[in-house]
């Protein structure tokens, strides 16, 4: 190992490298320093001393390139005006250089250099290869050069004006300095003050601006972390793409970072003017007071504006953004297409525009001017501090407010829900969509539903006015503060007043559009208001479980009272009405009416029109119900319980049904059914059809005659009477012990099955007796009895002709029948040749198979098989009132 040194004065000759060098006028054009001998591990120290010199160009060289040496190079005193053009550094070792005093024009190098500058000027330093550590003063530098290494700058007071750092790791302290423009492509560590452009690579790069200004900072790829101090300012920040991390405390007039997750700070006292973030999911944390403005593009994005952070404008792109305002403010906010939430808690924003998705804004302690959303399925809840207009587009939109004032709320297309809290509203527009408006707990001074079904619900202070728009819509209501309430018009459409939630009885008419004093019993205008009402084109109404009066309107009207005692007065139209439990009162009025009377003791009176009556289950004394048709052609549809039915004028249908019912068909011809129980039935005027069916039932007829009062009655299964009167009537006894008076009119009697009892009555009767042993009385009148059915002992028929000429017809099957008053000469009897085998004349018959016996004259045609004329004597004459058939 060997030392060297070397003394350049700009006098004294000097020896290297096997050469001798002597100044010139204190001037040397080129000097080349190595060593005489070559040996490894030398060091070449040589000192810089003297006044007014210049070396033209100076180099280090070794005749051994595989030996190293290093060179030291230091100015040894305060010496004047010396100069080296041109320094070409050792490539064989490390140069340290320290020029105080010297000036030096280019410094190159291709090995580890430490170089530390003073105050004179530099117009170049390139250091490739290798390790190099620039340690600059408070001379300016032309062009600072350093290649793929390891680089360190510690940057002076003197201006740079280029620095160009290559592909290795770099640093640079530069907390006083002033540089021109610095580039960097390697892995960055910076800390800079004055700077007209910094431009960085694609990769790791930490920038710290503690003070000072810098004209434009870029990054072309690279995760970039950038911190700005508070006494520093940046004109333009320009990343592309990287993953970015920008800290500001001090100023930046604009900064625009690459497509991917970036984070901002924007501290306390901090300031960017303007922030474009582009794709990625970025995090804006944003404390400043400033009022700059952010903007982003496609991407989840995270805004968060605290400490008393102020932003003007806030435009988030697409992507799922959240935006949380915590103690701050945005003047302007607006989102793009995606599901964006936005949460002010503490913090105020005057405008915010939501696109496209669906999107969450939930408002704070502040007043907001105004909340608008473009198409998607919107929720807006707002805060305490309320709002001056929340207008959403097409969407099944959501809007919220609690103890907030809300200006106007417009939604538009869509299934919208609006709840209004505490704090009221002043104007609602929901637009088109079945939405549904709740002002339980709030108020509104207008209120416009627009097209769809819609449901509005209001609270104890109502509302001014409320339009209800086209579409079947609901305005629900309950008692409200005294004095307070509501104009409701209901336009188009079928629309229901809903009074369920009342908890008295209420009074309402749709037939006036004045006000109603709705929660006073039986709507008294001089007691305590509960709420009054005007209501305007409303064809429905629901009330509660009390007692209510609902007066219908002349249009076609659905009234459901529910619960309680009811009264209600259907009007003109085609009603659909329902009493519900308890003892209602029912007047349908005119038009085809539909009544459901529910549980309860109804009373009905269908009154004019083709209306329809539908009982229920209920059974007992509380599911008696009494219906009055009133005028048309009436259904009633009878179910459980004794009910009274009145079919009054018009052709009827009644289905009397379950229970122990009194039917009255009335005028016109009617068509009833008996149903199950002992009912009974008086079908009035006009021509009816009764079908009694099962019980032991009451038919009574009434004293019409001619063609309208010709009767069908079915008695069907139970023992039941049937009380003829007038007309030509024809009853079936069917099923069960009957007990039939035919009474006036040409009449036809079936008997039916079982032991039945017929009464013809006056008038031209036919009776046939059916199964079972029966006691027919024909009466007065030219009479025919048929008996063909049954034999045996449960086929022996008593008959009574009664006055008149009558006919006893017996078929081929009969048991043993007694006529107690045939008349000869007056009477008929019509034999069938089952009975007597044919071939034979009258007296043949008469002789065959007569016989005087003590109770009359008995015709026997054996098997059982007889008919006994009781009380004749005798067979004399007898032919002559047989026809044989």
């Amino acid at each position: 190992m060997t030392t060297q040194s070397i003394d350049l004065d700009g006098d004294t000759s000097f020896s290297t490298f096997g050469r001798n060098f002597s100044w010139s006028g204190q001037r040397i054009d080129r000097v080349s320093i190595g060593f005489d001998t070559a040996t490894e591990n030398n060091t070449l120290n040589v000192a810089l001393t003297g006044d007014e010199w210049v070396v033209r160009t100076m180099n280090f060289y070794n005749d051994v390139p595989s030996y190293t040496f290093d060179v030291n190079i230091t100015d040894t005193n305060d010496g004047v005006m010396r100069r080296i053009d041109t320094l070409f550094l050792s490539d064989y070792g490390q140069s340290n250089v320290t020029l105080f005093n010297t000036r030096v024009k280019f410094i190159q190098g291709n090995s580890d250099a430490v170089v530390t500058l003073g105050s004179q000027f530099l117009a170049a330093i390139d250091l490739f290869n290798g390790t190099h550590t620039v340690n600059t003063g408070s001379g300016d530098i032309g062009l600072l050069k350093l290649g793929n290494g390891t680089n360190t700058v510690n940057a002076g007071s003197g201006f740079i004006i280029a620095t160009d750092f290559g592909t290795g790791f770099n640093t640079f302290n530069g907390a006083g300095s002033n540089i021109g423009t610095l580039r960097a492509r390697g892995t960055n560590d910076f800390t800079l003050s004055d700077a007209d452009a910094v431009s960085l690579g694609s990769r790791t790069s930490t920038v710290n601006i503690d003070n000072g200004s810098v004209g434009s900072l870029t990054s072309y790829g690279g995760t970039n972390t950038i911190n700005i101090g508070s006494m520093a300012a940046v004109r333009s920040i320009g990343f592309s793409d990287g993953v970015d991390i920008l800290d500001v405390f001090g100023r930046v007039e604009q900064a625009s970072l690459g497509g991917n997750d970036d984070l901002v700070i924007v501290r306390v006292g901090g300031d960017i003017d303007q922030l474009n973030v582009g794709g990625g999911n970025n995090t804006i944390q944003w404390n400043s007071d400033q009022y700059g403005s952010v903007i982003s593009y496609s991407g989840n994005d995270r805004l968060t504006v605290n400490f008393g952070g102020a932003i003007e404008q806030a435009y988030l792109g697409g992507g799922n953004n959240i935006v949380n305002i915590v103690n701050g403010q945005i003047n302007v906010l607006k989102t793009n297409e995606g599901s964006d939430t936005i949460t002010i808690i503490d913090g105020r924003t005057d405008i915010i525009n939501m696109g496209g998705g669906t999107n969450i804004a939930t408002l704070g302690h502040q007043f907001v001017q105004f909340v608008s959303g473009y198409e998607g399925n919107d929720t807006v809840n707002v805060g305490a501090g309320g709002a001056g207009t929340v207008k959403l587009n097409s969407g099944d939109n959501t809007v919220t407010t609690t103890t907030g004032f809300v200006d106007t709320v417009m939604t538009s297309g869509g299934v919208d829900r609006i709840t209004i809290g505490a704090g009221r509203a002043k104007t609602i527009e929901s637009g088109g969509g079945n939405d549904m408006l709740d002002l339980i707990n709030g108020r509104a001074d207008f209120i416009a539903s627009g097209d769809g079904n819609d449901t509005v619900t209001l609270g104890q202070f109502g509302a001014r006015f409320v339009d209800l728009g086209e579409g079947d819509d609901v305005l629900s209501l309950s008692r409200f503060t005294p004095n307070w309430g509501v104009v409701a018009q209901g336009d188009s459409g079928t629309d229901t007043l809903d009074l369920t939630r009342f908890n008295s009885a209420t009074t309402i008419s749709l037939d006036t559009s004045a006000f109603q004093n709705v929660g006073a019993e039986a709507g008294a205008q001089d007691l305590p208001a509960f709420g009054y009402v005007s209501v305007i084109q409303f064809e429905n109404v629901l009330t509660g479980n009390f007692n209510d009066r609902v007066d219908g309107s002349n249009g076609s009207n659905v009234i459901d009272t529910g619960g309680g005692n009811d009264l209600i007065y259907a009007g003109s139209g085609d009603d659909l009405l329902y009493g519900g439990d308890q003892f209602d009162t029912i007047f349908g009025g005119e038009g085809n009416d539909t009544v459901d009377g529910g549980n309860g003791r109804d009373l009905v009176y269908l009154d004019q029109g083709n209306d329809l009556y539908v009982d229920n289950t209920q059974g007992g004394e509380v599911g008696s119900d009494t219906v009055f048709a009133g005028i048309g052609d009436d259904t009633i549809q009878g179910d459980n319980g004794d009910d009274v039915f009145l079919g009054e004028s018009g052709n009827d249908l009644i289905y009397a049904g379950l229970g122990d019912d009194l039917v009255y068909g009335g005028n016109q011809s009617d068509t009833i059914f008996g149903g199950e129980g002992n009912d009974t039935v008086d079908g009035g005027n006009g021509r009816d059809l009764v079908y009694l069916n099962q019980g032991n039932d009451l038919y009574v007829d009434n004293t019409q005659g001619g063609v309208l009062g010709r009767d069908t009655v079915f008695a069907g299964n139970g023992d039941d009477t049937i009380q003829g009167d007038n007309g030509d009537d024809v009853f079936h006894g069917e099923s069960g012990n009957d007990l039939i008076y035919a009474d006036l009119g040409d009449d036809l009697a079936y008997g039916g099955n079982q032991f039945d009892t017929i009464f013809g009555g006056a008038g031209n009767d036919t009776v046939d007796g059916g199964n079972g042993r029966d006691t027919v009385f024909l009466g007065d009148g030219n009479d025919v009895y048929v008996d063909t059915a049954q034999g045996g002992a449960f086929g022996q028929d008593t008959i009574t002709g009664g006055a008149g000429a009558d006919q006893f017809e017996f078929g081929a099957v009969i048991s043993s029948d007694v006529i107690t008053d045939f008349q000869l000469g007056i009477d008929e009897l019509h034999l069938t040749q089952s009975l007597w085998g044919g071939g034979l004349t009258q007296a043949q018959v008469v002789s065959t198979y007569a016989s005087v016996i003590s109770a009359g004259v008995l015709l026997d045609f054996g098997d059982d098989q007889s008919i006994l004329l009781q009380g004749l004597t005798s067979t004399a004459g007898l032919q002559d009132d047989i026809l044989l058939g």
